[in-house]
């Protein structure tokens, strides 16, 4: 069967937002973000079969391929995924999945390139309400990090924390803090913010469609906060379906407000 092709580009930033800068929408449709550029340039790809199932991610580098990531699905739930160096085709890593009865990801093994020797793995655990609320990621038989999941009464995601090196010496971690929009997140949207934050935390870029604000902070191993960051946009544009199609990022450093701020013009296209 010729399979229809998708483009789905997005963007690792998060967000705030005026509430008079948000177009009043109550429900979304199923759309996928098919492009996103900076300053016109597309730097995330993503492909979807004609059953929306996500199977390509490419990632460029000024407007190179550099690397590109295929998934693969057994009976409609994720099975593995194979990240290439795009300059030879060589394999980087790939990651084979175990699923639950009810076919949620409990387990993610990941070997190293163009070998079967398993390097580390994931472990998810879900809440009552079938959420994502523990990952674990294994470095052979050590936890590298360990990132906890909260979310509000209508099922928004609102906390995600990381410990890396949990309660071994040199323990430090990171946390944000998300702010709900007025709109939520389709549930086609939800499988892929999954699957785009094993590739490398490319979620983000979803997620932010759906917050209005998110708060960033890093503390290192004596608990003194190092790093603290908030991401502003204006200036948004909205198609008739009320998707965004353009909107000005602004990151500013909240411990150093004389460090200039970053200013990002960000467009969208959906499929």
């Amino acid at each position: 069967m010729k399979r229809t092709l998708f483009i789905l580009s997005i963007v690792a930033l998060t967000i705030s937002c005026n509430d008079e800068e948000i177009i009043p929408v109550s429900e979304t449709t199923d759309a996928l973000v098919t492009r996103v550029s900076r300053s016109g340039v597309t730097f995330l790809e993503f492909f979807y079969d004609v059953d929306k199932k996500l199977y390509r991610m490419n990632q460029n580098y000024l407007g190179t391929l550099s690397t590109y990531t295929t998934y693969e699905y057994n009976q409609g739930v994720l099975k593995e995924l194979k990240q290439y160096n795009a300059d030879d085709h060589s394999l980087d890593y790939r990651i084979v999945f175990t699923h639950d009865n009810f076919q949620r990801v409990i387990k993610g093994e990941r070997y190293s390139s163009n070998s079967d020797q398993l390097v580390a793995t994931y472990h998810f655990e879900y809440d009552v309400e079938g959420r994502l609320k523990i990952k674990k990621f294994f470095v052979y038989t050590q936890v590298s990090y360990l990132e906890e999941y909260t979310y509000d009464d209508k099922g928004n995601e609102i906390t995600k924390v990381t410990t890396y090196n949990p309660n071994e010496e040199g323990e430090f971690r990171t946390q944000y803090d998300y702010t709900p929009g007025n709109r939520t997140m389709p549930d086609l949207w939800k499988e892929y913010t999954f699957i785009l934050e094993i590739t490398g935390g490319f979620d983000e870029s979803l997620k932010n469609i759906f917050i209005s604000n998110t708060h960033y902070r890093l503390w290192n191993t004596d608990n003194e906060l190092l790093t603290e960051t908030s991401v502003e946009a204006s200036g948004q544009e909205y198609d008739n379906d009320g998707n965004l199609i353009r909107q000005i990022i602004t990151r500013k450093n909240v411990l150093d407000p004389e460090t200039p701020n970053i200013i990002e013009d960000m467009s969208y296209d959906f499929n």
